[in-house]
């Protein structure tokens, strides 16, 4: 799964990354939360096995082998995946990359499950044969809320939902802080991907100059698209 991920981030960042072109005049930021939701689908497929697996072990109700690879595989893949993890995690809030992301999220539920697995290990040993299949379907039941929340993220990012209160207040923050503009009417904001698209409207003095009111559109966009999350700004200049 983590080859299928790294192909999957990779060929999603790359089309991302592609300029924009007549089909897609916004460009391609879209697929990289794509990319999320089919990473989000394949954590959910992950959690339904893990699931399985512990019904299994119910109803069999025999405690597993004590062999030495029981104890150490689910150590060294939490010591792995704890260094993944903060590794990716840190570049994919910087990039605000949805599919980096999405693979954080993936290898945190993987710590989690070898180190749950490996208590209900000891435990299904030490004290009962249950403890296994239970540890199995408290590791479905992380991953399945770890996916719900790479899929609830990525198709809000889809299907062209807002951003939120704060970057609202940031815009109008900057865009009334330009000279020349009275008020900021209305702001409109929408994912294009991980980036947002922004749409506001400003208020101007009725009997600006024109080349004033070009001066302005111009300053509020390029503060606006300043800020990290904006991809693009556009602006509609009301008279006050």
């Amino acid at each position: 799964s983590d080859v299928a991920y790294s192909l999957l981030m990779g060929l999603g960042l790359w089309l991302s990354l592609q300029p924009p072109d007549v089909g897609h005049p916004h460009g391609h930021r879209r697929i990289e939360s794509l990319v999320s939701v089919v990473i989000g689908a394949m954590m959910t497929y992950a959690a339904w096995e893990a699931a399985q697996g512990g019904l299994r072990a119910w109803r069999g109700g025999q405690a597993p082998a004590l062999t030495p690879s029981a104890l150490v595989v689910p150590l060294v893949a939490a010591a792995v995946k704890g260094g993944m993890y903060v590794s990716v995690r840190r570049f994919g809030r910087e990039s605000h990359s949805p599919a980096l992301q999405a693979a954080a999220s993936d290898n945190l539920a993987d710590i989690v499950s070898s180190v749950v697995a490996l208590l209900g290990y000891l435990g299904s040993r030490l004290l009962t044969p249950l403890l296994d299949p239970i540890a199995a379907l408290l590791v479905a039941i992380w991953i399945l809320r770890a996916a719900y929340g790479v899929l609830s993220s990525a198709v809000h990012q889809l299907v062209g939902g807002g951003g939120s209160p704060q970057l609202i207040e940031a815009i109008v923050e900057a865009a009334g802080g330009v000279a020349g503009v009275v008020d900021v009417e209305r702001v409109i904001l929408e994912h294009i991907g991980p980036k947002i698209s922004v749409d506001i409207h400003i208020r101007m003095a009725a009997d600006a100059p024109l080349l004033e009111v070009h001066r302005v559109s111009h300053e509020v966009r390029a503060r606006l698209e300043e800020l990290e999350e904006v991809e693009h700004a556009y602006i509609h200049v009301e008279p006050a």
